[in-house]
């Protein structure tokens, strides 16, 4: 029976052609001699599908029968010789030729393979299309159905690469999609599930079987459940004639179940030493896996010792195997010390080592004497009570310490040996000592004597006054002495010391009588008799040194003005004509021994040179410092020509004493 679809009418027309014109419509023979009649042929009405319709076939693969169409005109006569094309228009498959002219019959045929998807719509639409305008006429559709290809593939869907702690089931389940070779899902396939490596087991067997759904999806049924062991288990999804789909999981460690003492227990060594070998744990889960990355508490229980550089606990975190370990541990008291490992919530482990007594260790110093600041080398060996070094000896190990206390370098231990410098700083009787694990050893104390190192300094037994008096001994004379870097008394007798003022402190300059004396026998320089002259005023210091060494400065010291000592011509007396006054009457001013103006109650007289006589005011009177003459002359009895003039202190009983000043003039 014929399947007709529908379709387009068009106005019926009559095509005549003119004699010797021939049409061939179909397979045959065409006559197109004059003497044939003239054709008139139907135009094409409708499209009948003949054959080939819903049809089933494997993706990918050609249909076993072919697509028959017959084209026919509106009376249901065939039209032969009219193009037919055939066009996949869904699905991607492919037509053999695409193009077909009809027979006599109005018959034609095509080929078609299937696309390779079964999840796409299968579709060919046969067309006709006018001869003349070229117009689409008539079309007719074809349905077909793809079917999956056999099972080729089986590719992981839910379930790889996770993890789980040992013994424990996964999370999630493992899942696989059975496809052909396009990728279309397969149903209806067997999926056997097998342990392929881990040791772990599945809750339904060991192996055991599901089938595919619509979608090929096909799950483990019940449970994946790791082995006991740390690492990588695998598990296979197999469908007979395919590669296997491999299952991966990892089998990580599960939570504390036993600490474990692997090393170093039971140890014994000297009081205040670290036991030989290491102390070692291990940390377990309930399968006996060691625990990797765990943090491990060590912490001294008992005895007083200390772990690594001194604290009483510290951490350590376990190795790939489970192991953790400690830094060294020190013993403390004597007798038996503990040391506790705790980690999560088990059961703590405690190692146990004894402490033996340190005192036949042995102190002993390379030298006996020595200078401040040179360095004494001072070395403990570390022995057990039968005398024999303790390897393990360390910084730690010992306290040493000095008498005068004095500085110690790093202590460096190596084979139970201790060494370090001693640099004594205070000149003395001197004793280094040395204790293991709080116990006094044999040498100890060592005596060291120390003598002063080089001298290097002056430093003040006594300062200068605060207050000196121009041109008198200072009332407290300066006492200094010689030190060294650390300031011990360098005891050497005859070394020359020196004072001089401080340049630039002061009013003016400074000259200082009685300024050098030598040190005594226990180094100590005093001074006697120093005597400051200068100019009234604060802030003078005076430095005290010892050639090539550096100076050493006073506090500073006022200068005040000392008792009348000189006269001083201000303003000499010129202008002189013999019988008158000078045209420049003299000034003077009584001084102290540095210059500095001094009040006195006393008269001031001149004096002139044998050959001249004085007229007017020669003695004059003041009660300050300054005195000016007011009407002096002189006559030259002896003539024309120079004479000295003198003037002196002391007509009035007050400064005789004075030092007298005079000048020259020339008398006319």
């Amino acid at each position: 029976m014929f399947h007709s679809l529908p379709v387009h009418s068009f106005a019926r027309k009559t095509i005549r052609f003119s004699a010797g014109v021939g049409l061939c419509a179909g397979v045959g023979s065409c006559d197109s001699s004059p003497s044939s009649p003239n054709l008139e042929p139907g135009r094409v009405a409708s499209i009948i599908l003949v054959a080939g319709q819903d049809q089933s076939e494997v993706v990918g693969k050609e249909l076993p029968a072919s697509l028959e169409v017959r084209i026919v005109d509106a009376d249901g006569h065939p039209v032969a010789g009219q193009i037919v094309n055939f066009k996949v228009v869904a699905g991607g498959g492919r037509v053999f030729a695409g193009t077909s002219l009809t027979s006599a019959d109005g018959g034609a045929k095509e080929r078609w393979t299937l696309g390779t998807s079964v999840a796409d719509s299968q579709r060919v639409e046969a067309r006709a299309v006018d001869p003349t305008a070229g117009a689409p006429v008539v079309s007719g559709v074809f349905r077909a159905t793809a079917r999956a290809d056999v099972a080729s593939v089986v590719t992981k869907r839910t379930g790889d690469a996770l993890q789980a702690q040992v013994g424990d089931a996964l999370p999630t389940n493992p899942s696989v999609i059975v496809a052909d070779r396009y990728g279309n899902p397969v149903s209806g396939k067997d999926v056997v599930w097998s342990i392929a490596s881990g040791g772990g087991v599945l809750s339904a067997g060991s192996a055991t079987t599901s089938t595919s759904d619509e979608l090929g999806v096909a799950s483990l049924p019940g449970n994946w459940m790791l082995g006991s062991a740390i690492g990588t288990n695998t598990l296979t999804a197999t469908v007979a004639g395919t590669p296997p789909a491999v299952f991966t999981a990892v089998g990580v460690a599960g939570s504390v179940a036993s600490i474990a003492i692997e090393g170093g227990n039971n140890q014994s060594t000297v009081v205040g030493t670290a036991v030989a070998l290491p102390l070692s744990i291990s940390l377990r889960d309930a399968h006996g896996n060691g625990l990797p990355s765990m943090t491990v508490g060590f912490a001294v229980a008992s005895g007083g010792g200390h772990l690594g550089s001194g604290g009483v606990s510290t951490t350590a975190v376990t190795d790939a195997n489970g192991i953790a370990t400690t830094s060294s541990w020190t013993l403390g008291a004597p007798g038996a010390n503990t040391l506790r490992v705790t980690a999560g919530a088990v059961a703590p482990a405690t190692f146990t080592a004894t402490a033996l007594s340190g005192s036949a260790s042995t102190l002993t110093v390379d030298r006996t004497s020595t200078f401040a600041g040179d360095q004494v080398g001072v070395t403990v060996t570390v022995r057990d009570p039968s005398g024999e070094p303790v390897a393990t000896a360390s910084p730690s190990s010992l306290v040493l310490s000095s008498k005068l206390g004095g500085p110690f370098g790093a202590v460096t231990c190596n084979g139970g040996q201790c060494t370090a410098a001693y640099t004594p700083t205070v000149a003395g009787n001197d004793e280094v000592s040395a204790t293991v694990g709080g116990e006094a050893i044999v040498g100890s104390p060592a005596a060291v004597t120390v003598f002063a190192g080089r001298a290097v300094r002056l430093v003040f037994l006594t300062q200068p006054p605060a207050i000196a008096t121009n041109g008198q001994s200072l009332t407290r004379m300066p006492a200094l002495q010689v030190q060294d870097e650390f300031g011990n008394a360098v005891r050497i007798a005859g070394t020359i010391v020196q004072v001089f003022p401080v340049a630039g402190s002061g009013p003016g300059t400074l000259v200082i009588w009685n300024d050098t004396t030598r040190t005594d026998a226990d180094g100590i320089a005093t001074f006697s008799g120093i005597t400051l002259n200068g100019a009234a005023g604060s802030g003078y210091r005076l430095a005290f040194g010892i050639p090539g060494m550096q100076t050493f400065q006073s506090d500073p010291i006022t200068l005040l003005a000392g008792p009348a000592y000189m006269i001083v011509l201000r303003v000499p007396a010129s202008g002189a004509v013999s019988g008158a006054a000078f045209d420049v009457q003299p000034v003077v001013e009584v001084t102290d021994a540095g210059g500095n103006p001094v009040s006195i109650s006393d008269c001031i007289s001149a004096r002139i040179s044998i050959g001249a006589t004085l007229i007017g005011g020669a003695t004059i009177s003041s009660a300050g410092s300054l005195f000016t003459f007011r009407d002096l002359g002189a006559v030259a009895t002896g003539g024309p020509g120079p004479y000295t003039i003198s003037y002196a202190a002391g007509c009035c009983g007050g400064g005789s004493s004075l030092l007298s000043a005079s000048q020259s003039i020339v008398v006319h």
